[in-house]
């Protein structure tokens, strides 16, 4: 339809001149067709006019297949003409549209509830098929018109779905998120609370409002939820609390809004991203770098950051009283955290970081059942730290405490293991001989040293 003869349209069923026109085209309909509507004191009967006009003009959903191959979009519960009214009024509430225009499309067949994903709009097998993904979003018209701070068109679907309030703000997408999950600002948070949103409901990943406000840095928001009683050390699935989240993100303004509020900091020290976050972390909010943290298995501060390889990190850690030669529980060392990530350039950074500040013979320090950081990149098939590790000394005879098991025996213990496992049917061939090869370079490595 041209905009010309939507105009025309319009000027027939108004049987006057239209006065103004709002176009909402691909941010109301996705489509490269301007559409027209009334003004906004035009009667129901024209926006309805209208909006079915373009509805019909529009194409029907499809999706395109992994093979390249694009359908018709099928949803057993849901008729196409649902499908592209809901798409267009989804890109309506993003696009700003007018409440009118909104309005219209719900009488037009468009679903406030139903929830998008990449492909289109959500079928029953859907979840099933993105378990894996759990930042993937799944919105709805509610969700997207909190992300929006758009109340009036949440009233709109409200009164569209013949609900009490409260039972709209309880409605769940697929991850069990809430509406306030969504909200874009403190007004929104504050206006759905209002109409009876539950402050501390939890997601199936156990994320809350508190913890999704901190996690995309929203300062007025999380004043706003703890103000209202929400949860300051609620942990999600992931191991995140709201502060945690904070950290991760970088946002410190809302990292000491929830301190100042009394919210635990917990192991926030892992969760920092940046030096300039530790350092705010260990300098401005007195957060330890040396205490054991509980949810890393009490690694210390230092260990968990040679375990990721943070140079930079065990740095500043070292400036603020970290002890580089620290003893776990289980008699563990930095350097042996330090191997998880099976060697490269960060690794080798990493371990002359340590052995630079270590007592002689630190290399070929033991844990509580005798085994070297040696012994531990040997178990793993991490050849390049393997190598590392020999360069500067580690010894490849040492055995465990049953005085048996040496990396070597180690290396070829697991390469068995892995080789036998019936998880390993399920492994591509490829990737198995790939594994195998790796420890056998971890075994021709060990007898080499073994042998000078």
């Amino acid at each position: 339809m041209a905009l010309t003869g939507t105009c025309k349209l319009l000027a027939k069923l108004r049987r006057s001149r239209v006065v103004a026109t709002e176009f909402f085209a691909n941010q109301a309909l996705g489509a490269s067709l301007p559409v027209a509507a009334a003004v906004l004191s035009a009667p129901r009967a024209l926006w309805d006019a209208v909006v079915r006009a373009v509805l019909a003009a529009l194409p029907l959903p499809t999706t395109t297949t992994s093979t390249g191959i694009t359908t018709p979009t099928t949803n057993p519960t849901t008729p196409p003409s649902t499908i592209t009214a809901t798409r267009a009024l989804l890109r309506a509430i993003r696009g700003d549209a007018s409440l009118p225009v909104v309005e219209a499309l719900l009488r037009a067949g468009a679903s406030p509830t139903l929830e998008e994903c990449d492909d289109g709009f959500c079928t029953d097998e859907c979840k099933s098929e993105i378990l894996d993904k759990t930042n993937h979003e799944h919105p709805n018209a509610i969700f997207v018109a909190a992300r929006a701070k758009r109340l009036d068109v949440i009233d709109a679907m409200i009164a569209h779905m013949g609900l009490d309030a409260a039972e709209c703000m309880d409605l769940g997408n697929m991850w069990g998120e809430t509406a306030l999950m969504w909200s874009g600002d403190a007004a929104t948070a504050e206006g759905l609370l209002a109409r009876g949103a539950d402050v501390n409901a939890m997601s199936d990943l156990g994320t809350t409002a508190l913890i999704e406000a901190a996690r995309k840095g929203l300062l007025d928001v999380v004043e706003t939820l703890l103000e209202k009683g929400a949860d300051k050390d609620e942990v999600n699935d992931d191991g995140h609390s709201a502060v945690n989240a904070a950290v991760e993100g970088g946002h410190m303004d809302v990292v000491a809004c929830l301190l100042r509020a009394g919210a635990a900091p917990g192991d926030a020290v892992a969760f920092a991203q940046t030096d300039e976050v530790l350092t705010a972390l260990l300098d401005v909010h007195g957060l330890s770098a040396t205490a054991p943290m509980a949810e890393f298995m009490d690694m210390t501060p230092l260990m968990y950051a040679a375990s990721r390889h943070k140079v930079s990190f065990m740095d500043i850690l070292c400036s603020r009283g970290a002890r580089i030669y620290a003893i776990g529980p289980r008699g563990e060392t930095a350097l042996m955290h330090a191997v998880g990530f099976k060697g490269g350039a960060d690794f080798e950074a990493t371990i002359d970081f340590i052995l630079a500040r270590a007592p002689p013979d630190f290399i070929n320090e033991r844990d509580t059942l005798g085994e070297t950081a040696l012994h531990h990149a040997a178990s793993l098939g991490a050849y390049d730290a393997v190598v590392a590790l020999l360069a500067r000394g580690a010894d490849p005879l040492i055995a465990d405490a049953s005085g048996v098991v040496t990396p070597r025996e180690a290396a070829l213990s697991n390469a068995r293991a892995h080789a036998e496992s019936p998880s390993s049917r399920d492994i591509p061939r490829a990737d198995v001989e790939r594994i195998a090869n790796e420890y056998a370079r971890v075994v021709a490595a060990l007898d080499s040293a073994a042998r000078v």
